[in-house]
Formats: C-alpha cells, sequence, structure tokens
C-alpha cells in the first residue's frame, strides 16, 4: 500500500528481454531498450525518455515524473561556449556540474560514492549512484547516472531510474542498455541541445 498522495510502483510489468532499437529523430544517439518500454520524445532538443507502463506519473505540480525508467540526453556543463571546448580530464567536472543539475530537482538524492571510469561507445565516460527516499514513491529510488564525454566538453548522458528493491534485477536490463549507447558527436554540436531538464518528465 502507498500513503496518500503517493504513487504504487509495485505493479510495473518486469522489462522484456526482447529489445527494439531506437534512433534518436536528429542521428545524435542509438540505443537498445525493452520491447516493452516506450519511448516518449521531448518536443525540443535531443533528449528521450524511455519507461515501461506506469514508470511515468503526474507530480503534485501537475508535471509528468519518471519513477521507473530512463531519460537519455544531451548536456552543455558550466554554460560553456562553443569557442572554448573544456580539456578531456574535465570530464569528472562535468560530471559533478550534471549531478547537480540533477540533485536540484531531485533534492532527496545522495551519491553512494565515487564516480567510476569505464567507456561507452569508444570514449571515456563515469558512471555514479545517487539514492534518496522518493517523494513520489516513499520508496528509496536510485537513479544511476552515465556520462559519455564529446569532443566540445559537452556530455552525452544516461539517467537510470528504479525503486531500490528493483535495482538488482534490472541491472541485466540496465547494463546492456548503456553498452548499446552509440553517440554521433557532430549531431550534439550541431543541435547544441542545451542543459537538458531534470525534472525527469520530458
Amino acid at each position: 500500500a502507498t500513503s496518500l498522495g503517493r504513487v504504487a510502483v509495485d505493479q510495473i510489468e518486469a522489462p522484456s528481454p526482447r529489445y527494439r532499437s531506437y534512433r534518436q529523430r536528429d542521428g545524435f544517439f542509438d540505443i537498445q531498450y525493452p520491447d516493452n518500454w516506450r519511448v516518449y520524445e521531448s518536443e525540443q532538443g535531443l533528449g528521450v525518455t524511455i519507461a515501461p507502463e506506469g514508470g511515468i506519473v503526474q507530480a503534485s505540480d501537475g508535471t509528468p515524473a519518471i519513477v521507473y525508467g530512463a531519460i537519455v540526453n544531451h548536456y552543455e556543463p558550466f554554460q560553456q561556449d562553443y569557442s572554448s571546448a573544456r580539456p578531456t580530464d574535465d570530464l569528472a567536472a562535468a560530471m559533478d556540474d550534471l549531478v547537480q543539475q540533477v540533485r536540484s530537482s531531485n533534492t532527496y538524492l545522495r551519491g553512494m560514492g565515487a564516480p567510476r571510469r569505464l567507456t561507452i561507445d569508444g570514449a571515456p565516460a563515469l558512471q555514479t549512484v545517487l539514492s534518496g527516499t522518493s517523494n513520489l514513491t516513499g520508496q528509496e529510488e536510485r537513479v544511476t547516472v552515465f556520462a559519455r564525454e564529446l569532443p566540445d566538453g559537452h556530455i552525452a548522458y544516461a539517467l537510470f531510474i528504479a525503486p531500490g528493491r528493483d535495482y538488482g534485477s534490472l541491472s541485466s536490463t540496465f547494463n546492456p542498455m548503456i553498452a548499446s549507447l552509440e553517440a554521433t558527436d557532430s549531431v550534439a554540436h550541431r543541435k547544441r541541445g542545451g542543459r537538458g531538464n531534470f525534472c525527469r518528465g520530458e
């Protein structure tokens, strides 16, 4: 049972083991996702939300919010100019800026350790995990943040969101999704997707 005003996530269907391919409409990225999830494209910019039925709910202010699923988007850290690309070793600083923006819209989230370095689509990347008690569900929520470096100092990022109790089993879905992510750097530079939207409902 859930408290008054809170949404239930207990009855969301488990992710399908079968995957579909999605190509962002401007060609920014390709990703695989469970075939029982839906893709919701942002009206502006490069972002998409991919979620199962029931994974996107209405927040108290009437805006949509994701409690189960994934967001993939472009992010311009520090509102930098394109004429002044940041060096490669500033990926960590870009990730810190991204995490601060995520937490500014979801103040209950806290970091669960130092970011881990990895490679996504042949490019340097970082992964970190945030956790906290969701205002919408009243349960622990975990958000894994992936940031893949782009040549101009911007990043392609993915947020994977789910109740903490389900997170272990969902690794078999989230891991193949991030492993399948392929970004086209020139598209992000041309479209200039901006800082993104972190209400997690776009």
